[in-house]
């Protein structure tokens, strides 16, 4: 439903140009403060780096960004991260998610001023009982 809104709004604007950007990543928590950033749209991008610039803000480093055509295409892209992202069984989910996920959309716009707006869809790690999943070792973890 938001992307079809966000790209109804673009498609009615005739008086500037729009760009629109995607990108999906798994934030696979390994142990406490000890996360690994993958790239859900590449999977042979792993363990991505986090940084810091002083002109775009907090980014990842190496992300794979790629340009929205439609709906339909960022439709694509959202189911393809799900299936790449990692889950594992536990006593209550046969399909548990072990990871955050956030699919990310960057909408630039442009008439006299370029201007940036960024919708980041966040989906959180199951967050099951711990004494109810029979969670063990590297799960438990």
């Amino acid at each position: 439903m938001t992307f079809k809104h966000i790209f109804s709004l673009i498609n009615k604007t005739d008086s500037r140009k729009f760009n629109i950007k995607a990108s999906y990543i798994e934030v696979y928590l390994m142990q406490i403060y000890n996360e690994q950033v993958n790239d859900l749209l590449n999977s042979s991008k792993t363990n991505l780096e986090i940084r810091e610039s002083l002109y775009t803000g907090i980014y990842i480093h190496g992300i794979t960004e790629i340009v929205l055509k439609d709906v339909n295409h960022a439709m694509e892209l959202l189911w393809t991260g799900d299936h790449t992202k990692k889950l594992a069984e536990t006593q209550m989910n046969s399909k548990s998610s072990r990871s955050h996920t956030v699919f990310r959309l960057l909408v630039e716009s442009q008439d006299n001023k370029k201007y940036l707006s960024t919708l980041n869809i966040v989906d959180l790690a199951g967050s099951e009982a711990v004494s109810k999943t029979k969670a063990e070792n590297e799960r438990l973890t």
